[in-house]
């Protein structure tokens, strides 16, 4: 396996960004893109903490949610 890196993860997290958007899951890619956070993890430096703001879209409203993308890129809306 390749060794991965926060720009990796950075440019696969900005894919599903986009991804997302495209299906009208997310209102815009452009502020996730922008405000995400991935970093390697203080206390473990084999970890990569990966925090993803999102803008949700509704029916009625637009909610201000962060979700949360862990290694195995499973979505825990916080």
């Amino acid at each position: 396996a390749d060794a991965i890196d926060t720009d990796m993860v950075r440019a696969r997290i900005a894919t599903l960004a986009g991804q997302w958007a495209s299906r009208g899951w997310i209102y815009t890619d452009g502020y996730t893109i922008e405000n995400m956070i991935v970093s390697i993890n203080d206390a473990n430096p084999d970890r990569i903490d990966k925090t993803v703001p999102v803008i949700l879209s509704g029916n009625n409203r637009i909610e201000d949610t962060e979700v949360q993308v862990d290694r195995n890129l499973a979505i825990v809306e916080v």
